[in-house]
C-alpha cells in the first residue's frame, strides 16, 4: 500500500545554488497543491494545459491538478511552447481554462497573445520574480483573482505561497509572493535563523 510519506517522485534542480541535486517529494505533497489548496481549485469541467517540461516541478501541478480533479489535460508540444502565437492557438482551440506556466511564458503571453486567453479563468505563474506590468495587464484582461503569482522551491513540491490580487492596488512596485497554501507554514528568518 502507498502511504502519504512514501516517495512520489524525484525532480532534479539546481535551484538558487547552481549545483544540480535530486529532490525527493512525498505523496502527501501532491494533493496539497493539486486538490487541497484553499486558494486554487481545479474543477472537473476545467481544461488544464501542460505548459511545463516534465523535468520541471511545475508539471506536477498541471498533470495531477487535472487528473486528481477529473479535469481534462491538454499537452503542449515543443513547437507550441516555443511560439507564443501557437501556444495561444492551442489554448483557444482546446478551451483551456487553467494552467501553471513559468513567469517567462506568462510574460510572453501578456506581450504577444493576450487576446487568446479569453476563456482562461485561472493562470498561475512562477519560477522567477513577477513583473508588475505583466500582472496588471493580466488582471485587466482576466479579472480579479485570475492571475496568480506562485512561489516556492522544488523541495516544497511546486509552490508554497500564492498571491491572487483582486485589484491593481493590491501591489505596488513589487508583486508579493503571497500567503501559504493549505497545509503549509512559512517563516521569515533573519541571518541568525531567528
Amino acid at each position: 500500500p502507498v502511504h502519504p510519506l512514501h516517495p512520489a517522485y524525484v525532480i532534479y534542480t539546481s535551484g538558487s545554488t547552481g549545483a544540480p541535486k535530486g529532490v525527493l517529494n512525498l505523496h502527501v505533497n501532491v494533493p496539497r497543491i493539486a486538490t487541497g489548496s484553499d486558494s486554487i481549485k481545479i474543477h472537473s469541467e476545467d481544461v488544464v494545459l501542460q505548459t511545463c517540461n516534465f523535468a520541471f516541478d511545475g508539471s506536477i501541478f498541471n498533470i495531477f491538478g487535472a487528473l486528481l480533479n477529473g479535469a481534462t489535460l491538454v499537452l503542449a508540444d515543443r513547437e507550441a511552447l516555443a511560439d507564443v502565437e501557437a501556444l495561444g492557438e492551442l489554448i483557444e482551440r482546446n478551451g483551456v481554462t487553467a494552467f501553471l506556466a513559468t513567469t517567462a511564458i506568462f510574460n510572453a503571453m501578456m506581450d504577444a497573445a493576450p487576446h487568446k486567453l479569453g476563456g482562461v479563468r485561472m493562470l498561475l505563474f512562477g519560477g522567477e520574480q513577477a513583473s508588475e506590468a505583466h500582472l496588471r495587464k493580466a488582471l485587466d484582461l482576466l479579472g480579479p483573482g485570475a492571475p496568480i503569482n506562485c512561489y516556492g522551491p522544488t523541495e516544497c513540491a511546486v509552490f508554497s505561497t500564492t498571491h491572487a490580487p483582486e485589484n491593481p492596488g493590491a501591489f505596488r512596485s513589487v508583486v508579493p509572493i503571497g500567503r501559504p497554501v493549505a497545509e503549509t507554514r512559512t517563516y521569515v528568518l533573519d541571518e541568525r535563523l531567528n
